[in-house]
């Protein structure tokens, strides 16, 4: 238990969800856009005409787990040690 820290980093309900862009390092992008409003369904941007999700519920997902992103493998500061010149605050 992390009872020091609070480990909801990032809480976004889903029906404040409008867009999500995700860029990758190499700069491409994946666009997910909700549809119909409030009440519709994500639809990816980038998905060529006459293509199909192997898994049609993956965007719904993506915009639900946005809901809670929680930090994880996390120890407090003093507990951690750092190779010389890598620490946290280092350039």
């Amino acid at each position: 238990m992390r009872s020091w820290v609070n480990t909801h980093l990032i809480q976004v309900p889903n029906a404040d969800i409008r867009e999500i862009k995700i860029v990758q390092p190499d700069g491409n992008t994946l666009t997910v856009v909700r549809e119909d409003g409030d009440a519709g369904g994500f639809r990816l941007l980038e998905m060529p005409k006459g293509s199909t999700l192997k898994r049609p519920d993956a965007i719904e997902t993506l915009a639900s787990d946005l809901n809670e992103i929680p930090l994880e493998n996390i120890a407090p500061l003093a507990s951690v040690t750092f190779p010389p010149g890598r620490s946290c605050g280092s350039a």
